[in-house]
């Protein structure tokens, strides 16, 4: 058989090197590029044959003396190459013909060898199938050609058994028939409703046609007879029109009906085009791509569509200003447009929209270019005809700030006016202006009716008139002196105290102060005090000349009812159930009877009970006493109790431990007992998470060892699985990010953290119309609603996208509290005044605790993380921030790339926050560094 190969080759290269007739090309396709040379780099060849095009345009190439395919795209870009001579499996033996299917993957007719070979896209091996002899699913004697139709069936041309051979995609034998033909059939194509062409290297019938199981359908071309003489052809191709392409060394290649009409022909013996074609394929657009054998390259070809310019426009008729859409038909592949719009304008876009602004009657020109036929134009005369606009009448209207107040008084007119060009304005004292947006200022005391009159361009006019729209008063002289009068001054709690304003000078405002951290701003308010205890009252008064302070000291007395006054004291108030709690009774007023609720459902009647808390908890506790006179009181407290630590052990599963390089995503599920408060994934391969559950992608073959560290408190606990990583090393970039909601609209926003892996850029859309390259930031939502936030992950391979939508509030707090303001003023020396306001709940108490967020809270050395203050309760007026490593900050809040971690170890951060009335709280939290 190797004989019979080789003498098969024989002939072939004595063909291709015979005297020739040399074919011109007849039009219908223009040479577009080619690529190779000759040697065994890549994009290199020797005796390149088979080529094949996948349905995305990607270019197979059978390099048969380098025994390999090599894959590049349509432009030529070499992609990859995969093969290697011997008969194992992947390996070659002189393939010459080659064929994708519909998912892409790739058989080779591996002549040598007497089978095919199966790949994926990427050169991985798959299976293949065939040996050497003339039985069912046997070649095989030199299988040269091999085709694929639309359900995946393989056909291979049995050269040396004078046949074709029909497969199933994974090599199962369907059906086989006998070519009649002396030399056996050597190329072999389908079309898209199944046909099967085949031709053979004899010197009689050149093409024959049969149904997909072997039932002849029809032949034609016969050799140096006419235009469908097909010398020597070997390889045949078919396009989605169902036409048929041939290729040889005298008549180049040849385009045909399905029924066997000649079409075109094209194509020149010698170096300059190609020399002694070797196959032929045609891409979905109807590019054919020929591999030229002896001068060792690929060279492509397009169709040749004349140029000839043309172009449609929407609206060809309107009134001045008129915007006009031209839209390109121009044939033939244009690649540059020239505009000429016929008003001194010009455009060079594909198909321009442009704004004709002034009446008159234009023609407009289109010229095209590409390269083959150079510049083509097209003048539409008269084309686009603009008229004069009609004029809109005007319509007067406006506003004027303030309308009243004392003299002087300055005001500022603003036009409303629509199609307005010129303004006429009476201010209504004597004064006039032809300004657009005047400013005004009325001297005297009166009321005063303004007038505005406008036009348009062409004179039409609108007038508009507001009686007595402007109020002016007489001018105020003297400040105000604050004073007011409360009835009554004393009393029981809770008291009612009805305070008049008694200040003279005409204040026209009015800020109270009531001494139990509410206020008012009424002239005359009516204010409860619930509290026992003296209260200061202060009354701040102003108007245009100053302002005045008025403060009585010690004014309200309130008293406690009867005198009984509930208190107690709790050791400890906080701790790991199970809690002991000592209570004490700390009450005044000659309490006789005491009843406790601890919170938990237990009760007590003594007077300074113990109580053990045995499950975690916040619990409320109160106390009612009671005296001889059947007066009671009562006093809360709270008490937390926390849990107990537990043992903490780290576990996880994965969904497997074997991948495939770049191509398999691993699945970490965190299953550690003890409740974890952090994680710390390192993957092995120089990546590493925070997250509490992974999904990773290994790029590189090899032995990894995959573990997780969790930490809870002072413990710390890890284990590990190993991951063996086999196959080729494709880097494939893997999009990821977290984000932290910090609060609503207007608040300090999200906190967006990259953990996306193999990338060199990365692209957020935050769904609001922003972009950013940042990996890390903090963004702030303006407005409330539901927002998608898209991460493109790029690198040299590829790119990935995540997305992640988050919901934006209309307040930081999932509740918004009815809030009354406590104002301190400080009066200056000089008489200014400058106000505290402190927000203070009208409803219920928050409870006052310290707390705040930590984002991330574990990571590498040079690890930054994020502070968030979410304390509740009090009145805070500062933030001190310890944070273990030496450095300390004030404020709120601490953002990223501030705080910094640089050595390996365990930091606890601590909270001090500082209330209005000097009291302090704390929390700590703890960040790992690794």
């Amino acid at each position: 058989m190797k004989s019979s190969y080789s003498l098969y080759i024989i002939c072939v290269l004595f063909l291709l090197c015979s005297s020739v007739q040399v074919v011109s090309a007849e039009g219908g396709y223009a040479y577009a590029t080619q690529w190779g040379s000759s040697g065994s780099g890549d994009e290199q060849f020797s005796s390149p044959s088979g080529v094949a095009v996948d349905s995305v345009g990607n270019v197979y190439v059978a390099d048969v003396g380098n025994n390999r395919i090599q894959k590049f795209t349509s432009t030529g870009t070499f992609i990859k190459k995969w093969g290697s001579s011997g008969s194992g499996d992947g390996q070659f033996s002189s393939p010459s013909g080659v064929a994708v299917d519909s998912a892409g993957n790739v058989y080779v007719a591996d002549t040598g060898n007497n089978r095919i070979q199966k790949f994926t896209s990427m050169g991985i091996f798959i299976k293949q199938w065939g040996s050497s002899g003339s039985g069912n699913g046997q070649f095989f004697s030199s299988p040269f050609g091999v085709a694929v139709d639309n359900a995946g069936n393989v056909y291979v041309a049995d050269t040396g058994n004078n046949r074709i051979q029909k497969f199933t995609s994974d090599g199962a034998f369907v059906t086989n028939w006998w070519v009649n033909e002396p030399n056996g059939p050597d190329g072999v194509t389908v079309d898209s409703a199944g046909n099967v062409y085949v031709v053979d290297v004899s010197y009689i019938d050149r093409v024959q046609k049969f149904t997909s199981s072997g039932t002849f359908i029809a032949k034609f071309g016969s050799d140096y007879i006419h235009d469908s003489a097909m010398s020597y052809h070997t390889s045949v191709a078919v396009d989605n029109a169902g036409n048929v392409y041939f290729r040889g060394p005298v008549s180049g290649i040849q385009k045909f009906s399905s029924t066997g009409a000649p079409i075109t022909k094209w194509g020149n013996y010698g170096s300059g085009m190609y020399y002694g074609p070797g196959d032929v394929a045609v891409d979905s657009t109807g590019n054919v791509y020929v591999s030229d054998t002896q001068n060792a390259q690929i060279v492509k070809f397009t169709p040749d569509i004349p140029l000839i310019p043309g172009f449609t426009a929407t609206p060809t008729t309107g009134a001045a200003p008129l915007t006009v859409q031209f839209t390109d038909t121009t044939t033939g592949r244009p690649t540059s447009w020239y505009w000429n719009f016929g008003d001194g304008y010009a455009s060079g876009a594909q198909n321009p929209s442009h704004l004709y602004s002034t009446a008159g009657t234009y023609s407009v020109t289109l010229t095209a270019t590409n390269a083959v036929s150079g510049s083509k134009s097209i003048t539409k005369t008269g084309y686009i005809t603009v008229t004069e606009a009609p004029a809109i009448t005007p319509v007067a209207d406006f506003t004027a700030t303030p309308s009243n107040g004392a003299a002087p008084l300055a005001i500022q007119f603003t036009d409303r006016s629509t199609n307005a060009k010129q303004w006429s304005w009476t201010f209504g004292d004597g004064t006039t202006s032809t300004e657009q947006h005047p400013s005004h200022t009325y001297t005297t005391a009166g009321t005063y009716t303004v007038v505005l009159t406008v036009r348009n361009a062409a004179g039409q006019s609108n007038t508009k008139t507001q009686t007595n729209l402007i109020s002016v008063t007489s001018p105020v002289s003297e400040t105000p002196a604050a004073d007011f009068t409360a009835t009554p001054t004393s009393g029981t709690g809770p008291l009612t105290v009805r305070f008049t304003d008694t200040s003279t000078g005409v204040p026209t405002g009015w800020y109270w102060f009531f001494g139990d951290g509410y206020c008012a701003f009424e002239k005359n308010p009516s204010h409860i005090f619930a509290q026992a205890g003296t209260y200061t009252v202060q009354l701040y008064t102003f108007n245009a000349n100053g302002n005045s302070l008025k403060t009585k000291t010690d004014y309200i007395t309130v008293s406690a009812v009867g005198g009984l006054n509930a208190s107690f004291a709790a050791t400890p108030t906080s701790g790991t159930a199970p809690l002991n709690v000592q209570f004490t009774d700390t009450s005044t007023g000659g309490a006789t009877f005491w009843s406790w609720n601890f919170g938990d459902g237990a009760a007590s009647t003594d007077q300074s009970p113990s109580h053990t808390y045995s499950l975690a908890g916040t619990y409320t506790t109160s106390l009612t006493v009671r005296n001889s006179s059947g007066l009671t009181s009562i006093k809360e407290g709270t008490i937390t109790v926390t849990a107990p630590q537990q043992t903490l052990q780290a576990a996880f599963t994965i969904n497997t431990q074997t991948v495939i390089a770049g191509q398999t995503t691993v699945t970490g599920i965190d299953t550690s007992t003890g409740s974890p408060a952090t994680w710390y994934w390192d993957f092995g391969d120089g990546y590493a998470s925070s997250a509490r559950n992974i999904n990773h992608v290994y790029t590189t073959a090899g032995s990894y060892t995959l573990s997780l560290t969790v930490t809870s408190g002072s413990q710390t606990s890890t284990t590990s699985k190993t991951i063996t990583v086999t196959g080729e090393s494709v880097i494939t970039p893997l999009a990821n990010f977290t984000v932290t909601p910090q609060g609503g609209v207007g608040s300090m926003g999200i906190l967006v953290l990259d953990t996306s892996v193999n990338v060199t850029s990365v692209l957020y859309d935050l769904g609001d119309g922003t972009t950013t390259t940042y990996s890390n930031f903090r963004y702030t939502y303006w407005q409330p609603g539901t927002y998608t936030i898209k991460q493109t992950a790029t690198s040299a391979t590829g790119s990935s996208i995540k997305t992640i939508t988050v919901t934006v509030p209309a307040t930081n707090s999932p509740v918004s509290p009815t809030v009354t303001m406590t104002m301190t003023p400080t009066v200056s020396p000089t008489g200014t005044v400058s106000v505290t306001l402190t927000p203070t709940p009208t409803d219920q108490p928050q409870t006052r605790a310290a707390s705040f967020n930590v984002s991330p809270t574990s990571g590498k050395r040079s690890f930054t993380t994020a502070l968030i203050d979410t304390t509740t309760g009090g009145n805070p007026v500062s933030w001190k921030w310890t944070c273990g490593n030496g450095q300390s900050f004030s404020g709120k809040s601490v953002g990223l790339n501030r705080i910094w971690y640089n050595n390996a170890g365990t930091y606890t951060i601590i909270l001090t926050v500082t209330d209005q009335d000097g009291s302090t709280r704390t929390a700590t939290h703890t960040v790992t560094v690794l």
